[in-house]
């Protein structure tokens, strides 16, 4: 199940791709994964919970 809110852009297909390996098991499709998005939901998290949680959440 993929959830997209109103107004949000849709995963790239490579994107896609990666996330359903991941799912999968794939542990490089993950890796590629968190490489691409972990900075933007370090950003995202600061905004919104305490920073002293940030890192453990990112993981």
């Amino acid at each position: 199940m993929e959830a997209v809110r109103a107004g949000a852009t849709p995963p790239s297909s490579d994107s896609a791709r990666l996330a359903r390996a991941a799912r999968e098991g794939d542990r490089a499709a993950f890796g590629e994964l968190y490489s691409r998005y972990a900075r933007m939901v370090h950003g995202i998290l600061l905004a919104r919970v305490p920073r002293r949680e940030v890192d453990d959440l990112v993981q």
